[in-house]
């Protein structure tokens, strides 16, 4: 999940995240919510959360998860 957002730049949203991972949303959320919960992870709102369609959140590689990620190689 950590290569996958530094792939996208460092942040992204859920839909651009599901089409490199191709995993269920739900377990998708799930492990998001885990690496926010550890702090390895920032969730904010989507700009476009209010139009049908469109993903509520978007997710920032913080400082200790690019470090999680290093470490691990």
């Amino acid at each position: 999940m950590l290569q996958a957002l530094a792939d996208q730049g460092g942040t992204s949203d859920t839909a651009a995240l599901n089409t490199t991972l191709r995993l269920r949303p739900a377990e998708l959320l799930r492990i998001l919510n885990r690496c926010v919960a550890n702090g390895l992870v920032t969730r904010t709102d989507h700009p476009d959360r209010d139009l049908p369609r469109r993903p509520q959140y978007r997710f920032t590689l913080t400082g200790a998860g690019r470090a999680r990620l290093d470490s691990t190689g």
